[in-house]
């Protein structure tokens, strides 16, 4: 039997991201561009746990593509759905997180998990405790919502000040924790 024939299923989609994301790093280093790698979400209900929903999940492939242009988006919306602890996961990418998808919902809620992407405070997540744990780490890097159906239920007209009102939440929560 082979190393490959005694990997799990698990073993080989790691070894096939790590061997993916390094077959960009050239593509990347030549246009420029720096790739953040987002945690996923899976909310059907399975048996094991689905793969890159977890901070060491996350470490472990950035350790093994071992490439400095290469960070971590988290998207606290996947995180929240798949019962992570988002302030945990903020602390253990520390450096490595260099992109914020900043997105609420109602967490896992049996037996449907809807990825619903509400702005900050529509949903259940601890946005507080997340800034939080953002200011520890010092984090500099990109905060963006992604707002998704979200925004499209609403008439063109009204969209801008959707986007505006998610904004000043966001900025809301940044200066309730002295973050600067």
């Amino acid at each position: 039997m082979t190393i490959v024939e005694t990997k799990t299923l698990y073993d080989k989609l790691v070894d096939y991201n790590v061997r993916w994301f390094r077959e960009l790093i050239e593509p990347a280093k030549t246009a420029g561009v720096h790739i953040s790698i987002e945690n996923t979400c899976d909310g059907r209900p399975q048996k094991f746990h689905a793969p890159f929903t977890r901070a060491s999940d996350m470490m472990a492939l950035i350790e093994r593509i071992d490439e400095p242009s290469y960070g971590i988006c988290l998207d606290t919306g996947h995180a929240h759905i798949m019962s992570q602890d988002i302030p945990a996961m903020i602390r253990a990418f520390g450096k490595h997180l260099r992109t914020l998808h900043l997105n609420d919902n109602l967490g896992r809620i049996t037996p449907v998990h809807p990825d619903q992407h509400l702005f900050p405070g529509a949903g259940t997540v601890d946005f507080q405790s997340a800034f939080d744990a953002l200011k520890d780490i010092t984090f500099a890097g990109i905060i963006n919502l992604e707002p998704g159906q979200f925004l499209t239920r609403l008439p063109v007209e009204v969209r801008d000040a959707a986007m505006a009102g998610g904004a000043l939440v966001a900025k809301a929560y940044m200066e309730v924790v002295g973050y600067q």
